[in-house]
């Protein structure tokens, strides 16, 4: 009679166990792109921060020699009321860049040796500028809540 020897000696691993590793994986894999998702945007969010201070330093110091902000040919803030979602922020102003109005002005007395930028620099994300020579509004967008004090949307610096 013959006897079968039915055990055998299988290395690897069946199909199912591969299966739920790759779903591991891939679970895993989606969460740490949507953490780095945010990461990335509050990183934006820090970088703009860090212009707008450097901006107004600038301005700071024009003024101190000058006795005077730059004017701006611009209206003034956001008229009549400001776009809390950015969606129409270019009424805040011009436009601040190296080349043009009190961007250029700036650059030209020495004040900064080029206008810092939006990260993104495009669309609602550029930096606005108005000014009556008193005072100046610095209008921007944040992607988040995560600055202190600051929403996500439009927000405001002034002297």
């Amino acid at each position: 009679m013959l006897h079968f020897n039915h055990k055998c000696n299988q290395k690897g691993f069946t199909i199912i166990e591969l299966l739920v590793v790759l779903a591991i994986i891939a679970m895993l894999a989606s969460a740490a792109l949507a953490f780095y998702s945010q990461v990335r945007l509050k990183a934006r969010d820090a970088t703009r921060e860090q212009n707008i201070k450097t901006i107004q330093t600038a301005l700071n110091l024009y003024a101190t020699n000058a006795r005077t902000y730059p004017v701006s040919s611009a209206p003034g803030p956001c008229s009549p009321l400001p776009p809390a979602n950015c969606s129409n922020i270019s009424s805040c102003g011009e436009a601040i860049t190296s080349s043009s109005g009190a961007g250029q002005t700036l650059v030209q007395d020495g004040s900064l040796p080029s206008i810092p930028t939006d990260p993104i620099n495009q669309g609602n994300y550029k930096f606005y500028y108005s000014s009556n020579g008193l005072t100046y509004v610095l209008s921007y967008c944040l992607e988040t809540d995560s600055i202190p004090q600051k929403s996500s949307g439009l927000n405001q610096a002034t002297p």
